[in-house]
């Protein structure tokens, strides 16, 4: 299963992004952008530059985001969240006809 991690790096105000493949021992991290790949040996002393995915500007991250969202990219909460205003707006509804209030 691939997992996205984050460290705010407050040095330069950007985010660290790593992302790696953890179903096996050791890791392995998927590097530059995703362009290589980097499996980690057993007991070895990780440096970011074998292991980091990207550096993301701190100002960058919603429109990161918002172009994830873009691509039709939608996260478990997303879902969540249209569950939610769906139960709400048959929740009015219902509100509605039993107040006997007209739309």
């Amino acid at each position: 299963m691939i997992q996205v991690r984050f460290e705010n790096d407050w040095q330069r105000s950007s985010v660290k992004v790593y992302m790696f493949e953890d179903g096996d021992r050791p890791r392995s991290f998927y590097t530059k952008g995703g362009e290589e790949m980097h499996r980690a040996t057993e007991g070895e002393q990780l440096k970011d530059e074998d292991i980091l995915f990207a550096r993301i500007p701190e100002d960058a991250l919603q429109a990161f985001a918002e172009a994830l969202a873009g691509r039709g990219i939608k996260t478990d909460n997303d879902h969540k969240i249209a569950g939610t205003l769906e139960a709400t707006k048959y929740h009015l509804e219902d509100m509605r006809k039993l107040a006997k209030v007209s739309q």
